[in-house]
């Protein structure tokens, strides 16, 4: 009975302990380290909300370059100085524990977001533009501070890029007598070619090349069809050229068309055989 009394004592005090230990143990969670986030809105002429137009296509790389620390101002602007002359690889090297990251292109609303990152300080710069709209306006580099479950907005400031002046670069077509259906030409640059286009009656027998640079020397040619002889003249009101092709007849057409190769190995291998019939002919006379 003693030893009962004991085992019943030992369990109570066991079972007690569970329930104790189950009511006032506090639940211990691993502290997540990337639930950081923040969403980019791209907008021209940020500043002026009534004005301002929401530009898509475009995508950024965020550099972790410190943990989370107090974030200035003026650490911000210094921080933008120190990385602004740095290559997108040299900022990946030094990125904070090796930690970047790459947006998605913004939306129609201008607007990407990046989850699932460290807290800390990040250098976000534009790195990529897929618009005519982009390449004339781009996001002014910045440095934020992303805190734990405090998703952040940022509306970065857009400038207006300086693009070098580009130029174009027109060919028209003509014809004088048959009208084929295409003919192709080719863009020269510095006598290399660098472009082709066709022209058919779709596009008016014409095409313009365009993005061309200012201080490079253009032309074009054309594959001439067969049939047909080319004229070359320049335009007087645009940068181009007008292709005239003129169809030949029949007693145009020369009969070798394409070098005179066969000609002279023909007549080469008429004086072989002379020389080689005149000294068989002197050998058997004498």
């Amino acid at each position: 009975m003693k030893l009962q009394s004991c085992l019943k004592n030992f369990v109570f005090c066991l079972l007690s302990l569970i329930v104790i230990f189950h009511v006032f143990a506090i639940p211990v969670h691993a502290q997540d380290d990337t639930n950081a986030a923040i969403t980019i809105i791209k907008l021209k002429n940020s500043e002026d909300s009534s004005q301002a137009v929401p530009i898509s296509g475009s995508s950024y790389s965020l550099f972790k370059i410190a943990p989370t620390e107090e974030l200035s101002v003026d650490n911000q602007k210094a921080l933008v100085l120190k990385y602004a002359d740095k290559t997108i690889e040299e900022l990946k090297s030094m990125a904070y524990d090796g930690e970047f990251y790459n947006s998605e292109v913004t939306d129609l609303n201008g607007s990407t977001t990046v989850s699932n990152m460290t807290p800390g300080v990040y250098y976000v710069v534009e790195v990529n533009q897929s618009s005519n709209i982009q390449q004339l306006w781009k996001s002014v580099p910045f440095v934020v501070l992303l805190l734990p479950n405090q998703p952040t907005t940022v509306y970065p400031k857009t400038e207006e890029n300086n693009l070098p002046a580009m130029a174009t670069y027109t060919v028209k077509k003509k014809w004088v007598g048959k009208e084929l259906s295409s003919v192709i030409v080719r863009l020269k640059k510095s006598g290399r070619i660098v472009d082709t286009a066709e022209l058919n009656s779709s596009n008016n027998w014409s095409f313009t090349f365009s993005n061309l640079l200012v201080d490079a020397t253009y032309s074009v040619e054309e594959v001439v069809p067969q049939g047909y002889a080319a004229t070359y003249t320049k335009m007087s009101k645009k940068h181009g050229m007008i292709i005239t092709n003129t169809e030949l007849t029949k007693n145009q057409i020369p009969i070798i068309k394409t070098g005179t190769f066969g000609i002279y190995l023909l007549i080469g291998t008429a004086l072989v055989l002379i020389a080689l019939g005149y000294r068989f002919y002197k050998s058997n006379k004498f």
